[in-house]
């Protein structure tokens, strides 16, 4: 043959790792761990009490096709009742985390079949069908493991919150009050009662439950905001500021909780409290068309009317909402810019047109600037709307007494 002077190329074999995966080290670790309990206990590795063992493990490690694969091999070669039906639970288990619902409910069902009695096969199955939007059927299974186990904690509360959504707010707060006293240490489950008292319109009830999470957790944030909010439900807005000042106590930097403490402060007249917290809120970054308009609302209350309606203009260009346009047009007023006064008229009639105050303020201001056929033409409006109004009466001499032709 004629050498081509080109050199071949050696394909070297790739090693082993010296350094084996994660995953290697703990089927290493398990088959080690395996073999010693074999071996305590004199009996062989591959017994199925063991095997079971391992399933769990590699589950925990991950390795749920594994688990799966080996768990399908026990249940085929498992005849004896009392371990067919944990590891028919297992398997559900283990399918369900994966997605796999409706295999994990038919192991369910036949564990059931097997061992009625078992209130752990119930309540995973009506965790499973709750999980899947299916009420009416997870309230059954929960209802039986009540039945079995009147103190079972997720039974009692997967009960509650199925109550809930279905509209009966009443019997969610009964199970909710129950299950409160089988874990009265529970903060949760004392917060979630707070909230199904709310939804059932028990306010006082909910106060009470939240007083003694705060008696217990006293510098916890999300426990004294939710407090104010009750507070606030109740009208009890001294209550609900002495709550957002403590909850902004905590989160300083929190605009949400200073917008609202603003708006507590307003509701008992403190406007300058409210004017600090409202500024400190936008100086965070809270531009809203509700801020705009409560800052706005306070400085006109004030007389700062400039600076009222810089605020009204940012939460009209958000939202123009006509009451917020007619805050404006006082504003406009006061400050005697008639002809803007009434281009805001102008703006809520568009969409208000029957709107009669209004009317009659837009005639009165159109004939102060002499506009009297503007005026004529909203008088008329008014008078269409309400002939017989006193002021519509009014409005009507006072334009003929000045030669305003009809």
């Amino acid at each position: 043959m004629k050498k081509t002077g080109k050199k071949r190329k050696r394909v070297m074999a790739r090693r082993p790792s010296r350094n084996p995966s994660s995953a290697q080290r703990n089927r290493q670790a398990r088959q080690h761990f395996i073999a010693d309990i074999a071996n305590d206990l004199g009996i062989k590795s591959d017994d199925p009490a063991l095997r079971f063992m391992e399933t769990r493990m590699q589950a925990q490690d991950g390795e749920t096709r594994q688990a799966l694969a080996e768990l399908n091999r026990l249940i085929e070669n498992t005849s004896r009742e009392s371990a067919l039906v944990l590891l028919l639970y297992e398997r559900s288990r283990l399918k369900a985390e994966a997605g796999d619902r409706k295999s994990a409910i038919v192991d369910l069902d036949r564990a059931i079949e097997i061992s009625p009695k078992e209130s752990l096969f119930w309540e995973k199955r009506g965790k499973i069908k709750l999980e899947n939007g299916n009420l009416e059927s997870a309230r059954a299974d929960f209802e039986q493991v009540l039945i079995l186990e009147p103190d079972n904690l997720d039974a009692r509360t997967g009960r509650a919150w199925i109550r809930q959504k279905s509209g009966d707010d009443a019997g969610a707060v009964a199970d909710m009050e129950k299950a409160s006293k089988i874990a009265p240490d529970n903060m949760n489950l004392l917060r979630d009662l707070a909230r199904l008292r709310v939804a059932a319109g028990d306010l006082t009830g909910a106060v009470k439950d939240l007083n003694l999470l705060i008696s217990r957790y006293p510098d916890t944030f999300d426990l004294i905001l939710s407090r104010a909010k009750v507070h606030v439900h109740l009208d009890n807005f001294v209550a609900a500021g002495d709550d957002l000042a403590a909850a902004a106590r905590l989160e300083p930097e929190n605009a949400k909780v200073l917008e609202h403490l603003g708006f507590a402060r307003e509701r008992i007249g403190d406007q300058q409290g409210a004017l600090q917290a409202l500024d400190k809120s936008i100086e965070l970054g809270r531009h809203n068309f509700d801020i705009f308009t409560g800052r706005g609302q306070i400085l006109g209350r004030l007389g700062q009317w400039r600076a009222a309606i810089e605020d009204l203009n940012k939460a009209i260009d958000i939202k123009p909402h006509p009451r917020v346009i007619e805050v404006r047009a006082q504003g406009k007023m006061k400050l005697g810019d008639i002809q803007g006064a009434v281009d805001d008229l102008g703006l809520i009639l568009q969409v208000e047109p029957e709107n009669l105050p209004h009317l009659l303020v837009r005639s009165e201001l159109r004939c102060h600037l002499g506009d009297l056929q503007g005026a004529r033409e909203d008088c008329c409006r008014a008078e269409a709307i309400s002939a017989a109004d006193p002021k519509v009466v009014r409005l009507k001499a006072i334009l003929e007494q000045k030669g305003v032709p009809e």
